[in-house]
């Protein structure tokens, strides 16, 4: 009796164990734990923990204990709180601690997904894709075709560029993707597709329907029909930004196409300044390799494009004309000794390529083409400006510019000053705005003095010439050609 008496229940169980075997004593050892385990909830929830492994216990801990809310079988009370688990400090610390390996896998796999999604994106505008509502894989007729309609692309209807309009009686309006702003014109009926691409530094994407020299180009192309649409580069053409940048400009032509029913199989031309031509010929060779080529395409003033370019380059180009400054000083600019044989090796291989050079010259009564622009004051105030720019000193008796002239725009130069004397004497020019977008500035005639002296100046002397070259591949030079044929065949 003694020994029973201290053994207690220990005893009991022995005797269980004797008398019924090991499952009696199983039964015993249950009911044990059962009452003194009854203060601490579920004995199955008990027994789960001690046959489970680590992470069976992480998830059962996060399944009945995830939530701020109580299971439905707790009981909530003034005093502890009993159910499924007991819910205390030290527990949800531990449950944290359990749950963060899990969380910090996740995450690094979040992050993982995120760098394999953007490298893909990054490859997608290399990757030739259907475009929209199209079969995947098949190639379609236009050439910017490798992207869908992006939904963070919008159309705003409203005209920019009041003078524009009333220069060339077309409506400019903006537009957004990927959130860079791009402007547009879209005529009636759309013979081609010409992307425009701005220069660095503080070249901008409504510089092509502000600036002097440019505008008459845009007026001409959307005369013959051409679409024309600018967008701004994300880095300004870096080599960075290019996956990017071609990925904005395919979004934007579909968007034109959704938006505004131009025809998707179109021809697509390409008009580069400065440094924007670096990232045109990277573009050019990406589309070419792509299968969906430009159909041509105008160097203005070239800046940055590497020599290994124009050594590779020339199989992949389309019908092209360069144009270079005759006296374009800027370092790195390139000059004929870069571009010449480029164009040599592209005519070789029967390409059609030319290089034109802006040499330096003289301004004459018109200010180059001061007088022909609306507005201006016709050419009575040409003529009194190039008077008072000869008395201030900056031409001589021959029209030649005999000052130096700021080599880029944006970059302070002494001669500046003598240059704006003389605007402000003149009467109409006096009260012009340095920059506009709404009419003449004082920075056009900055503008057409570098023109004329032959800078690092986009010039609108070659503008027949890229028109020639564009529309020849247009259903214009179709009609022509067969027109000719006709007159040939009756000759």
């Amino acid at each position: 009796m003694g020994d029973t008496t201290t053994r207690g229940s220990d005893s009991r169980c022995c005797s269980a164990s004797r008398k019924g075997g090991l499952k009696a004593w199983f039964r015993a050892r249950k009911a044990q734990l059962k009452s003194a385990l009854s203060s601490t909830g579920s004995v199955k929830y008990t027994f789960q923990r001690k046959r489970q492994g680590p992470k069976a216990r992480r998830r059962l801990l996060r399944k009945t204990s995830s939530r701020f809310d109580a299971p439905p079988d707790t009981a909530i009370e003034d005093g502890p709180i009993v159910g499924k688990a007991h819910v205390s400090t030290a527990g949800l610390r531990r449950r944290k601690n359990l749950a963060r390996p899990r969380s910090l896998s996740a995450l690094f796999h979040f992050c993982v997904v995120l760098l394999i999604a953007a490298a893909f994106l990054g490859r997608g505008c290399m990757v030739l894709s259907g475009a929209p509502g199209s079969n995947a894989g098949e190639p379609t007729a236009h050439g910017y075709a490798n992207a869908t309609h992006g939904a963070s692309a919008e159309v705003v209807a409203e005209c920019h560029f009041p003078y524009f309009q009333r220069y060339s009686g077309a409506c400019v309006s903006r537009g957004r993707v990927n959130g860079q702003t791009f402007y547009y014109h879209v005529p009636r009926f759309t013979t081609g597709y010409v992307v425009l691409i701005h220069g660095a530094g503080v070249g901008r994407a409504e510089d092509w329907f502000v600036r002097i020299n440019r505008i008459p180009m845009m007026k001409q192309l959307i005369s013959y029909g051409f679409a024309v649409s600018s967008v701004q580069s994300v880095a300004q053409w870096t080599m960075l930004s290019r996956r990017q940048d071609l990925t904005n400009q395919d979004q934007a032509f579909w968007q034109l196409v959704a938006a505004r029913g131009m025809d998707p199989s179109v021809p697509v031309f390409a008009v580069c300044v400065s440094r924007g031509c670096q990232y045109q010929g990277w573009m050019a060779e990406m589309l070419f390799l792509q299968g969906r080529p430009l159909a041509a395409q105008y160097f203005s003033m070239p800046w940055g494009v590497t020599p290994g370019f124009f050594l590779r380059s020339p199989p992949r180009m389309p019908p092209t004309i360069a144009a270079i400054g005759g006296t374009d000083g800027v370092p790195l600019v390139n000059t004929r000794r870069d571009l010449e044989p480029w164009v040599a090796a592209m005519r070789m291989r029967g390409i059609e390529a030319r290089l034109f050079v802006n040499d330096e010259g003289a301004v004459d009564a018109c200010f180059h083409t001061l007088c022909r622009m609306p507005e201006a004051g016709g050419l009575g105030v040409s003529r009194e400006l190039v008077r008072d720019l000869t008395h201030a000193g900056v031409l001589d008796a021959a029209g030649s510019i005999v000052v130096d002239l700021p080599m880029m725009q944006g970059t302070e130069n002494p001669s500046e000053r003598m240059v704006a004397e003389a605007c402000a004497r003149v009467d109409v020019i006096r009260d012009w705005p340095a920059t506009s977008h709404q009419g003449p500035a004082v920075d056009w005639v900055f503008q057409e003095l570098s023109e004329v002296q032959g800078g690092h100046r986009h010039t609108s002397d070659f503008d027949h010439a890229v028109l020639d070259l564009f529309v020849k591949r247009t259903v214009y030079g179709e009609i022509l050609r067969e027109a000719r044929g006709a007159k040939e065949e009756e000759g």
